[in-house]
């Protein structure tokens, strides 16, 4: 594993990869609210001649504080990341398959239409948010903003529902919880807020525009999620848009962590049949 700093403005973003080669396909794994590259880090050693990508947005992780948390900031920065690394390490990436999982599937959505949207090949999506149903987590912290109880929601989301109840259940979460110690609560709340709004801001029968956007990308794409972690109403949505999808068998919303064996040799798969 090789560890990256690249200043942004006046602050830091941190990146977990591999060696670095051109000619290779590279995978970018890109973490969900709260969490960070550590839950991605046994990613680093299972894949052959791929570059392996796994970055800190900023104010998560080991990537430094900043005083704007919103996802067209986060996603300048990431593209900063690379340029950069492709700068350091004298390597063209120009094959990126995107892997985000939960929220960072709307950061994949605005990859898609950037600078580097022709260095996307294609996108492995994990239980990204895709409706408006389902993003309970950001729809609890946006309560908790509304009623001025977000630092105390905070704190009891980190040490009863994570640590209390969800390692309970599902004792490989352990990253998460360690990386919500390191994650910064005003990104959390305002990547939270932001979600909510990309929730709500469609028309008709589903409102999320992330999803409705992801079901438009003209590129080879598959939606993973678990059989008993997914809610109903997303079941239906995909199928509606008649997209591809991968079913895992597992009530966790961190299928990557839960069905590790399992996801890594999809993706193997996955990428050998889309290359």
């Amino acid at each position: 594993m090789k560890e990256s700093y690249i200043r942004y403005n006046h602050a830091y973003c941190y990146m977990r990869h591999t060696p670095l080669r051109s000619h290779r396909k590279t995978l970018l794994f890109l973490h969900g609210i709260g969490d960070s590259s550590l839950s991605y880090e046994q990613y680093l050693q299972v894949f052959d001649n791929v570059n392996i990508l796994i970055p800190d947005f900023l104010g998560y992780g080991k990537s430094s504080k900043y005083d704007d948390y919103h996802f067209k900031v986060q996603i300048a920065a990431l593209i900063e990341q690379i340029n950069s690394l492709e700068q350091a390490y004298k390597v063209t990436l120009d094959d990126i398959i995107l892997i985000p999982h939960s929220m960072a599937a709307i950061h994949a959505v605005l990859l898609c239409h950037s600078m580097i949207k022709e260095k996307i090949k294609g996108i492995i999506n994990i239980e990204g948010s895709i409706t408006q149903y389902g993003s309970f987590i950001s729809e609890e912290a946006s309560r908790a903003y509304q009623q001025e109880t977000f630092d105390a929601w905070f704190d009891k989301f980190r040490e009863i529902t994570i640590f209390n109840k969800l390692l309970h259940q599902f004792p490989i979460c352990r990253s998460y919880y360690a990386s919500l110690k390191f994650c910064q609560a005003k990104a959390f709340l305002e990547n939270a807020l932001e979600i909510r709004q990309f929730c709500l801001a469609g028309t008709g029968e589903y409102t999320n525009i992330a999803g409705l956007n992801y079901a438009e990308l003209d590129l080879p794409k598959i939606y993973c999620y678990g059989d008993k972690s997914l809610c109903q109403e997303s079941i239906e949505f995909l199928n509606k848009k008649r997209l591809k999808t991968k079913t895992f068998h597992t009530a966790n919303h961190f299928l990557m962590l839960e069905c590790f064996d399992e996801f890594v040799d999809f993706v193997t798969n996955w990428i050998s049949l889309h290359g």
